[in-house]
């Protein structure tokens, strides 16, 4: 339940200011001409939503990433290169997003990152295992 506080000008007919707990404040990519500058939501199903896409392309991309690693490659630079991608992804997560994701989701998401990161460390040390 969000609680808001919305101020009018009844004689210009228009709002003045919304405060609400819980939103969240985004520059839209338009396709169009029209310039919008920010959309504001304050429906959290609808802010968990858009964070959730925010996050899945993401997590999309680390996972490319981490599927395009060629094992004949000679170095770790690549397991090193997904392991930050993957550390940014879980700070992001943790101090951006988290207040807006259900707990659920949050949850699913931390057990996704710490096990590719086990994926990606256990790759890191077989590579490096093989070089010596």
């Amino acid at each position: 339940m969000s609680n808001y506080i919305i101020l009018k000008d009844n004689s210009e007919k228009q709002i003045i200011k919304v405060t609400a707990e819980n939103y969240y404040t985004f520059t839209p990519k338009s396709k169009t001409k029209e310039t919008i500058t920010y959309v504001t939501i304050y429906d959290y199903d609808k802010i968990c939503k858009i964070v959730l896409k925010k996050l899945m392309i993401k997590y999309q991309k680390l996972i490319n990433m981490i599927s395009s690693i060629n094992d004949e490659d000679d170095s770790s630079s690549n397991y090193s290169l997904c392991l930050d991608e993957l550390n940014k992804l879980y700070e992001m997560l943790e101090y951006k997003y988290k207040k807006y994701l259900k707990q659920e989701l949050y949850n699913k998401f931390i057990e996704d990152l710490s096990n590719l990161k086990e994926f990606i460390v256990v790759g890191m040390e077989t590579k490096n295992t093989i070089r010596r």
